[in-house]
């Protein structure tokens, strides 16, 4: 960005800038003119591309998209002052609107609005809008009942936006609706695969020392809802509302023997019902009162090096309808015993380098937990949440987990760990009841190993294997990552996950950073299981002080689609925001450009 006239006024703890002339530049070449920008430093700098991208579909074709924003402090101040009686200076606030091109669909539209005071409110809204003119080719590509989703009007509205009402006190509102169930798989894959479920809802949290009351109510406003593995749900659990309170580790007295006795308390009160989704072929109405109220009583003490907390829970529950009809009460018992300890040893050598060590830290602990009376089966009761589900059970626990600690962090409040290792086995006492007549449980295991150019030739080198194992099956599910480099100038990462139904897949990628400014990524994907390589994606990208430039190119396995990609992105201070559309940044993402930071 070339500026023609500048003018740079100091103000209290920022400065005030005019940029008059502007144009835009690449390599010395004017590409177009720019708009005159003014603008604190303690805000966004007003330039107003944010992102351009040029690629090719081989499924849809030719795809652009470019991303205008600017702050809008003035006007959204104005609304900020008129609405709160606050100085309108404190708002801060940017508008964007990302306008696209796929060949074979359309032109999608994506306006966003981003507003907060510090302290006081933040929130983020945004929408797409698209008149679709293809198909499908993402993961969701039919409704519930099968039947295609052929929608062409095609559009999505969401906000996010958390207002503080003291210190310690916020309120969560958000909202969700689409025209169709496949808009997220469809144009925003990142959101659909890695965020949280999109939903409806109020959340107000509430928390002073050691008391935390909470009220949530949600809703579904479309007629499809999604599952935790993001398939559609026949259904969607709505709150209307629900209150809870939770009192947390309170000293109430003392023991003949001086250790503390301590009570925790969980207590609800709060209506649900399933709000069935089109194409649901069951459609039971369970709308339920419920109220329930979980007290703990534990005495923690120690015996030796050996800490003890026995303890015995009593939870009552009311429903005014169940499966049966009318009202029913429920009464649960629980009782056990945690036993853990914490042993550590520094073991120091002297070498030509200097005095070196490590310290390993030993924590096993010791679980016996029996809820040895619940006086009604899950049957009787419409399933919401673990609450409905509760029945008698025995569970017996050993874990330990070690630590290594490097000598440079050994006497440190917070030393850094570069190995750790985490063990745990189940015992099911009454295996026949609990565990399918099998007295072994799942042994889990996790091992992370990350010495950071410590002991090892490559500066990068971190390990990961980790797990459960079913002692009467063999294998249950296994992951494990290594990265290590540079070797042959590049960064390496191989990872396997595999599972006890599937031979699982193998994942390979390698980066490098040339001359500073440039960045190559690559990768692929091994269907052990199908023996096929799946997927693989590559890009380069240069990074500059004030812009990016990349070119990437992604192999989609649930689409079949192959896709290249020319992106640019402006990096000035305060410009930079993840994008999770289909379009911009998204691309870089795929293709593995997140592994490099």
């Amino acid at each position: 960005m070339a500026v023609g006239e500048a003018e740079i006024i100091e103000r209290p703890g920022e400065l005030e800038i005019f940029a008059r002339g502007q144009t835009l530049q690449l390599g010395g070449t004017e590409v177009m003119p720019l708009p005159d920008a003014h603008f604190f430093t303690n805000s966004q700098n007003q330039f107003p591309i944010k992102s351009a991208s040029i690629g090719y579909s081989a499924k849809e074709g030719i795809e652009a998209d470019i991303v205008l924003g600017l702050p809008w402090n003035t006007t959204g101040g104005a609304i900020h002052n008129w609405l709160t009686g606050r100085p309108a200076q404190e708002f801060r606030g940017d508008w964007e609107l990302g306008i696209g091109f796929i060949e074979d669909r359309g032109v999608p539209l994506q306006p966003a609005i981003d507003y907060g005071v510090p302290g006081l409110y933040t929130g983020r809204t945004e929408a797409f809008v698209l008149n679709d003119s293809g198909t499908n080719l993402r993961e969701i590509r039919t409704n519930l009942d099968g039947s295609p989703i052929t929608d062409t009007d095609r559009s999505m509205l969401r906000t996010e936006n958390r207002f503080y009402l003291g210190t310690n006190t916020h309120l969560d509102v958000q909202a969700y609706t689409a025209s169709d169930p496949a808009v997220l798989s469809e144009f925003y894959p990142g959101d659909y695969r890695n965020t949280k479920l999109p939903e409806t809802s109020a959340y107000l949290h509430h928390q002073t020392s050691n008391h935390l009351l909470t009220f949530s109510t949600r809703a579904n406003l479309d007629d499809f809802s999604y599952r935790d593995n993001r398939s559609l749900s026949p259904r969607f659990i709505e709150e209307l509302p629900v209150v809870t309170w939770n009192l947390l580790a309170q000293t109430i007295g003392e023991t003949p023997w001086e250790t503390p006795i301590v009570l925790d308390v969980a207590s609800e009160l709060g209506q649900r019902r399933s709000d069935f989704n089109a194409g649901a072929t069951v459609r039971t109405p369970d709308q339920t009162l419920r109220v329930d109220n979980d007290v703990e009583l534990s005495t923690p003490f120690t015996f030796g090096v050996i800490n003890i907390r026995p303890f015995i829970s009593t939870r009552g529950t009311l429903y005014d309808n169940t499966v049966a009809g009318g009202s029913e009460q429920r009464i649960a018992f629980e009782g056990g015993v945690q036993l853990g300890t914490r042993m550590s040893r520094v073991f120091q050598w002297t070498s030509d380098e200097g005095s070196s060590g490590v310290r390993h830290i030993l924590s096993p602990r010791f679980t016996f937990r029996n809820r040895f009376y619940v006086d009604d089966a899950p049957t009787d009761f419409y399933q919401f949440d673990a609450t409905d589900a509760l029945s008698e059970q025995q569970l017996v626990r050993f874990e330990v987990r070690n630590l290594l600690q490097d000598s440079e962090a050994a006497d440190e409040a917070a030393p850094r760990d570069f190995l750790m290792l985490d063990l745990a086995q189940d015992l099911w006492p009454d295996k026949t009841r609990d565990n399918n007549g099998e007295t072994l449980g799942l042994f889990y295991y996790d091992l992370r190993v990350r010495p950071q150019g410590h002991w090892v030739p490559f500066p990068t080198f971190s390990f990961a294997f980790y797990g459960d194992h079913d002692w009467n099956n063999g294998l249950r599910t296994l992951d494990t990552e290594l990265r290590f480099g540079p070797l042959a100038g590049l960064t390496w990462t191989l990872e396997y996950r595999t599972d006890a139904f599937v031979d699982g897949a193998v994942g390979l990628s390698a980066n490098t950073r040339i001359y500073d400014r440039w960045l190559l990524f690559a990768n692929s994907l091994f269907d052990l299981n199908e023996d096929d390589w799946k997927t693989y994606g590559f890009g380069l990208q240069r990074r500059d002080h004030d812009w990016s430039i990349a070119m990437t190119g992604n192999y989609n396995p649930f689409s079949d689609e192959t896709t290249f990609r020319l992106e640019f992105i402006p990096t000035l201070p305060g410009l930079s925001r993840a994008s999770d559309s289909q379009y911009g940044r998204t691309y870089l993402q795929n293709a593995g450009f997140a592994a490099l930071y």
